[in-house]
């Protein structure tokens, strides 16, 4: 079972990506480097390109270690799909640059 954010207000995420949903925005997919568990995000709200630092809606922190991931991103994406009921239409692998233009940057290099 995953922790609350209070509990577990910092993650590292490893084989990490991004998928934009339909209707809920651009969220994050990998593995908790501590638990080896797969992981999907509530949607990004924040994110820092200088420390690949990631705040979701939920509150939690999410820091991406290593380079991302698409085999293991395609892979959760799919999980996703079959897990939700949902279609190829509904969920799209993107990376940073199509985040990027989904939130606007401000002067230290955050996005929000």
């Amino acid at each position: 079972m995953d922790k609350s954010v209070d509990e577990e207000p910092h993650v590292v995420l490893i084989h990490w990506g991004l998928m934009q949903q339909n209707m809920i925005g651009f969220r994050l997919v990998g593995v908790h480097a501590a638990t080896g568990i797969p992981r999907v995000t509530s949607p990004i709200v924040e994110f820092e390109t200088l420390t690949m630092t990631a705040k979701t809606e939920s509150g939690r922190i999410y820091r991406l270690h290593g380079p991302a991931d698409q085999d293991t991103t395609v892979k959760a994406i799919h999980a996703h799909i079959r897990r939700w009921g949902l279609t190829v239409r509904d969920v799209a692998l993107a990376d940073v640059s199509d985040l990027a233009l989904a939130l606007p940057q401000n002067p230290q290099g955050r996005w929000h």
